[in-house]
């Protein structure tokens, strides 16, 4: 469960180095080892608060919903400190920024995108798909509802902020 968060950073980072026009490079590729340790440290805060509640009798909903709202704020204030650091390496233009500033582009946009993805990702796989239970995932950004659906094989994230197609398809 741990590990599919670790490809959710690169979403960011793949983009951000698309936008910015940065080729791949040593950098790069040591802000990406920096990343997956620091996106799989985040995803270890929920999922192993939400095993300590399991162990103290919760079901799996009360501690996947739980470890969300508990764990959010040191998961997000963890990702706000690195990303706050590593601005002004990336803003630097004085010798040597070649090297920093594509580490610290990647730290940047892939902690930031997986950091908001482990909010809603780890949730949703923590689903049992065989009895429905259905974990209300963006709670914990307070921003929407997040539903997975699994009735007539439609598996999809839906909320007020995204339209989805199965909507109609399972009417």
């Amino acid at each position: 469960l741990i590990m599919f968060t670790i490809p959710l950073g690169f979403i960011g980072v793949i983009d951000a180095l698309y936008l910015t026009k940065m080729p791949l490079s040593i950098a790069v590729f040591m802000g990406g080892i920096l990343l997956v340790g620091m996106v799989v440290n985040n995803s270890m805060l929920l999922v192993d608060y939400a095993n300590q509640l399991r162990e103290r009798g919760r079901t799996r909903r009360e501690a996947i919903y739980e470890s969300g709202l508990v764990r959010f704020r040191p998961v997000i204030m963890t990702a706000l400190t690195t990303i706050i650091g590593a601005v002004p390496m990336a803003m630097a233009n004085g010798d040597g920024s070649e090297l920093r500033k594509p580490l610290a582009v990647t730290v940047i946009a892939g902690l930031t995108v997986a950091t908001v993805l482990t909010l809603v990702v780890i949730p949703v796989l923590s689903v049992d798909r065989r009895t429905g239970d259905v974990v209300n995932g963006l709670v914990l950004l307070r921003v929407g509802e997040v539903v997975l659906m699994t009735d007539k094989k439609c598996s999809l994230l839906s909320s007020r902020f995204w339209i989805s197609s199965c909507n109609r398809a399972l009417s």
